[in-house]
């Protein structure tokens, strides 16, 4: 979507001749001499601009809509960039397709307008595109995050409350959990654990999920048998298209009531955003986020600014000034309103007890992984 600078909309009214009474005309012509001249003060005071200059940000659905809105308010403030006036042209694409679109020659048939920042769910999938030497030159070295969505273990919570105090982990759910059942906590009705799961080469939730067992902990600890819980973790899930799908197949389980909730799904890699989309349609079995104790991942969304063969300084410079005001006071309250925590994990708005979430996470965000470590992930599940 692009967001123009004021002056760039026109008028398609139809005009009409009307006869009207000379005193009338006088009146307006003075009218129209003191307007004329107070404009003509105000483009004084304004900030000269001549012609126009718009950035193309890219950036994934989750965010598409929130940057629009901002990118309105920031017109609001008449942006200039060497003496021209400042747009930005906001298109949406997933994470995972905006790798594949950068590792190869730009297609704009295909992918689009090329963008002049990217602002990707998670930098996982930066470090995922920057296995690629060519497109890891095109980055930015500042990236800093636009929002934070923390990543956790989405269960039912009747299921986590069985769980008690347990130190829950993706290596201790698939390795531990899983195979002792539902009975090992008293609760046999409930059959066996069943883990949902999405594709980790398109959802950012899953290959959260991965890098929660194959890379180090919050405390620097290196994984124990990373890639062997990893192949568990494929054998021992069902898979599902995506979160969305996930959700909507729960939702739909839960109109049947509690226990055919349960049975459908036990835990799934998810956002909290997730959480809260799916708590605010008031089902019968709520879900709750479980953070995991060796700490989490987030949908950071770093602002990334391209040097690449299609762009140019002038609008690199729109890119970063725009990404500057996101990042912004201003601008909070759109991300907040949204379900989002700010960039340094500050919550506010619906991120509370009542939508299953907790206020402030009791593990540090863990260190994202390089591009290799990121690479050998997706081999690990797809291996």
């Amino acid at each position: 979507m692009r967001v123009r600078p004021r002056g760039q909309i026109r008028s398609h009214r139809a005009l009409r001749h009307r006869i009207v009474a000379p005193w009338i005309v006088a009146t307006m012509a003075t009218i129209l001499v003191v307007v004329t001249l107070s404009a003509g003060f105000y483009l004084l005071l304004r900030k000269p601009c001549s012609g126009q200059i718009t950035a193309t940000i890219a950036t994934s659905p989750s965010t598409g809509s929130l940057l629009e809105s901002v990118a309105r308010m920031w017109l609001e403030e008449e942006p200039v960039v060497a003496g021209r006036c400042a747009g930005v042209d906001i298109e949406t694409k997933e994470s995972s397709a905006m790798v594949e679109a950068l590792g190869q020659q730009w297609d704009t048939k295909v992918n689009g307008p090329a963008p002049d920042a990217w602002v990707p769910d998670s930098s996982l999938w930066a470090r995922r595109a920057a296995v690629n030497p060519a497109v890891s030159s095109m980055f930015s070295k500042d990236q800093p995050s636009l929002v934070r969505s923390v990543g956790v273990i989405a269960m039912p919570k009747p299921m986590a409350d069985a769980l008690g105090t347990a130190q829950v982990t993706w290596s201790t759910l698939v390795n531990d959990i899983v195979p002792a059942g539902w009975g090992h906590y008293g609760k046999e009705a409930w059959g066996q654990v069943r883990i949902g799961m999405t594709d980790p080469a398109t959802s950012t939730p899953a290959l959260m999920a991965l890098a929660g067992i194959a890379t180090p902990d919050a405390n620097g600890r290196p994984p124990s048998q990373g890639v062997a819980t990893i192949t568990r973790l494929k054998t021992s899930s069902f898979i599902a298209a995506s979160t969305d799908e996930l959700t909507a197949e729960l939702s739909k389980a839960d109109r049947q009531g509690e226990q055919a909730a349960l049975a459908y799904v036990s835990a799934f890699p998810a956002l909290e955003t997730d959480i809260i989309v799916y708590n605010q349609g008031n089902p019968a079995v709520p879900l709750v986020s479980v953070y995991p104790s060796d700490g989490s991942f987030d949908a950071d969304h770093p602002c990334i600014v391209l040097d690449s063969t299609w762009t140019d300084a002038g609008k690199a410079e729109v890119a970063t000034k725009f990404l500057a005001y996101a990042r912004g006071s201003k601008a909070q309250s759109v991300y907040t309103d949204a379900g989002f925590r700010d960039a340094d994990r500050g919550a506010r708005g619906d991120i509370t007890a009542d939508n299953g979430l907790i206020e402030k996470v009791p593990v540090a965000a863990r260190a994202i992984p390089d591009p290799e470590a990121v690479a050998q992930l997706l081999t690990a599940w797809t291996g």
